[in-house]
C-alpha cells in the first residue's frame, strides 16, 4: 500500500470505537480524529483539515435515534469533496462509497480503503 489512511472516526459505543481504532492501527492507518456523538463529530470537522483526513468512517445513529451518518457525512463532504465516506451501520444506507455495515467483515473495509489509497 502506498499510504496510510488517516481517518475520521464517529461510533457512539466506546467499545466498537476503540476495537476499530486497534484494528485500522494494526494495518497501518491512524484515526485522526474521533467522536463519539453527533455534536462532538460536528465540533471536529475544522480539526479534520488539520489533520488531513481521508476516509470517514461514520455510524448512521450517534446516539439520537435519528439518520445522524447522513448528516454527518453530508457535512464532511461539503467540507472535505474528495473524502471518501464508510457506513459503519446495522442497516444498509446510500450515503457511502461502499455498502459496508456494522456486520461487514474488516476485511471488506480494508479492501476498500486500501483501494482508494492506491
Amino acid at each position: 500500500m502506498s499510504k496510510e489512511a488517516k481517518i475520521f472516526l464517529a461510533e457512539d459505543q466506546l467499545r466498537i470505537r476503540e476495537l476499530l481504532k486497534q484494528s485500522l492501527g494494526e494495518n497501518n492507518h491512524r484515526v485522526v480524529l474521533e467522536a463519539g456523538s453527533l455534536s462532538e463529530a460536528k465540533g471536529k470537522i475544522e480539526s479534520a483539515a488539520e489533520g488531513d483526513i481521508n476516509i470517514a468512517i461514520l455510524d448512521g445513529d450517534l446516539g439520537t435515534g435519528r439518520t445522524d451518518g447522513v448528516e454527518l457525512s453530508n457535512l464532511l463532504r461539503k467540507r472535505f469533496p474528495n473524502i471518501k465516506i464508510i457506513p459503519f451501520s446495522f442497516l444498509k444506507v446510500d450515503w457511502g462509497d461502499v455498502n459496508t455495515t456494522k456486520g461487514s467483515d474488516l476485511d471488506e473495509i480494508l479492501r476498500a480503503i486500501e483501494g482508494w489509497l492506491v
